[in-house]
């Protein structure tokens, strides 16, 4: 029997781009025994997803963070283009307790030029800096020797979705708060408004050059074989096998023992870098989209996630008073599990963390299924809109962010989602390096990485790997548009008068209709000839008009039916991980400009 999650629709955000916090309505639901954990209950989170950022046709997206803690913060930025979630650009922002940090995404200077970020007049600190000018978006992640067999231009990055994740914390009181040497100290804003010492937190965030590099290939995380890890042999391949906790923990992170430290041996009373993530939701993150040239904006708050991280500290006397340590609230750690998430700004550090390895330790994806679980939906629900005389349109957005842990499959890739380095989730693909007979031969008969697709590939939830097939010499081959990993869905169109149209009686809801969506994040229209909103490039068409056998519908709404492949056992839900909003512009015919507004989506779940 299908349970149904009430809609949760926000309301339009009161909000600028400059200094201001931007202004939410929180999502307030009631939750039932059986459903995933979903949104977290405050709006705050220690993971946030905003799950669309544009510059098409004129869009700026502005990003706004609150620090709601008395912590200092270090927060991982992570822009995503939305085919196959490749990281585009990624840096750290220190958040001193209560700090807010803004910027914007803007489209390059000239044709072609990739998407700029900017920061507003906004003091706190990042590693590295961005400057005034900006910096632009890069396509290293999917091009030149990271090829994914997509396209290869900077109009990919376009568009695309946000991951924003606390990695590490000073605590009031502790040592990195209280004096001159102690990193939260030297990102605290100063009587003048200026972080006390920037510079010196960026000189810590830099790799440790005594720290063991990455392994290379069919190398090793500190006795942990990244080329021979099954589902058989997790439980055997424990990091504390080889080295020290702060060994291990050095060579996955690149981090000096001054920038951070694993929880196993932090001391909250002497150390002066970042400790643990041990607040379960400290940061709020929300949106908007502006296009200035028609007086239009709308946004929305971020998918929130509290209590991913998991906790090695000993758990608070319950309850819990004003102001006292909440790490009782979050997930105990497995054996073997760290919950240190400091990682240097420097290649390839930076990759880490991820939505994807937050539950377990850099490089470790075991706790991805725990994370898909949260907000797992087999339905999805939200309105539709075409009507011509108030300019009245609408775009659904429908975005997928773990979907790269399971379908972008290469291995000798580290930039790939589903790689020998983070590959060691039971859920998640195995990179066999030791069977080269599952992988593409190179010219010299060698192993290339990239994964032929066996029986055994495990993709699920989702059905389909990333489509390597349109691999070419030439990098501006046209089939590279057509690259993409297809998730099939099912598209139930009603209109608003349960079958009372304006040209006698009509059958609602619709037949159903297959559908794709064939990215990472999706934006989907619903009406051929109408203004897109967005001006999305990688839009998906649902006819809802012919699906309603009526051309002049001009409202209504969609229950789209998200299939899963099935998974294993650690799957409890039905469905795919999923996030989105739906957003319509309008115009009365004697307004001069444009209003708009967006709604989250509403959702179903179904135990597996």
């Amino acid at each position: 029997m299908m349970n149904t999650k009430k809609a949760r629709l926000s309301a339009a955000v009161a909000a600028a781009i400059g200094g201001a916090a931007l202004v939410t309505t929180g999502p307030m639901f009631a939750q039932d025994a059986n459903a995933p954990t979903g949104y977290s209950p405050t709006g705050t989170g220690q993971a946030a997803i905003v799950p669309y950022y544009t510059v098409n046709g004129g869009w700026n997206t502005g990003i706004n963070l609150t620090n709601t803690s008395d912590s200092a913060l270090a927060v991982k930025v992570r822009f995503r283009e939305a085919r196959n979630s490749r990281d585009v650009l990624d840096f750290t922002i220190f958040l001193s307790p209560h700090d807010v940090w803004t910027g914007f995404l803007a489209a390059g200077d000239g044709e072609g030029a990739a998407p700029i970020l900017k920061p507003t007049n906004d003091t706190s600190c990042t590693s590295p800096t961005v400057p005034m000018a900006g910096a632009p978006l890069l396509a290293l992640a999917y091009s030149g020797q990271n090829d994914d067999g997509g396209p290869q231009s900077n109009y990919r990055m376009d568009e695309g979705y946000i991951e924003l994740l606390v990695m590490g914390e000073c605590k009031a009181g502790e040592r990195c708060n209280l004096g001159p040497d102690g990193i939260g100290w030297m990102i605290t804003h100063n009587a003048e408004g200026q972080p006390n010492n920037c510079a010196g937190a960026q000189a810590r965030s830099v790799a440790d050059p005594n720290a063991a590099p990455i392994p290379d290939l069919g190398g090793a995380f500190n006795g942990m074989a990244a080329n021979s890890i099954n589902a058989s042999a997790i439980s055997s391949q424990v990091d504390t096998s080889s080295g020290t906790p702060a060994q291990i923990y050095a060579q996955r992170s690149g981090a000096q023992t001054n920038y951070g430290g694993p929880a196993s041996t932090f001391n909250p009373a002497t150390d002066i870098g970042f400790g643990p993530v041990r607040h379960p939701a400290p940061l709020k993150a929300n949106v908007v989209y502006v296009r200035s040239d028609l007086g239009a904006g709308f946004g929305t708050e971020a998918l929130h996630l509290d209590a991913v991280v998991c906790s090695s500290v000993a758990p608070a006397v319950q309850p819990l008073a004003p102001g006292q340590d909440q790490s009782s609230v979050l997930p105990a750690c497995a054996p073997g599990e760290d919950n240190g998430l400091m990682t240097a700004q420097s290649a390839v550090y930076f990759l880490e963390p991820t939505l994807g390895t937050m539950p377990a330790k850099l490089w470790d994806i075991t706790g991805l299924d725990s994370v898909e679980n949260r907000f797992k939906w087999t339905n999805v629900y939200n309105s539709w809109v075409s009507y011509a005389p108030n300019d009245q349109y609408a775009n659904w957005v429908v975005n997928f962010p773990t979907k790269g842990y399971h379908v972008d499959q290469n291995c000798a890739n580290v930039q790939a989602g589903n790689n020998a380095w983070r590959n060691n989730g039971v859920n998640v693909l195995n990179c066999r390096g030791d069977n080269s007979a599952l992988y593409v031969a190179t010219a010299g008969g060698n192993a290339s990485g990239q994964r032929v697709t066996p029986p055994e590939a495990q993709v699920a939830p989702f059905s389909n790997l990333w489509n390597l097939a349109a691999v070419n010499t030439a990098t501006d081959n046209p089939d590279r548009d057509n690259a993409n990993s297809l998730v099939t869905a099912q598209a139930y169109v009603y209109d608003r008068e349960e079958g009372m149209g304006t040209e006698g009686p009509i059958f609602s809801p619709a037949p159903n209709n297959p559908f794709v969506l064939p990215y990472e994040t999706n934006v989907i229209n619903f009406v051929t000839g109408d203004p897109d909103p967005l001006q999305s490039t990688i839009g998906s068409f649902l006819d809802v008009q012919t699906a309603l056998d009526n051309p002049d519908a001009q409202y209504g709404w969609v229950n789209l039916q998200l299939n899963s492949s099935g998974g294993d056992a650690l799957y409890q839900y039905r469905g795919l991980p999923s996030y989105g909003v739906m957003l319509q512009m309008r115009r009365a015919s004697s307004a001069t400009y444009f209003t708009g507004d967006m709604t989250n989506h509403g959702y179903s779940y179904q135990l597996k």
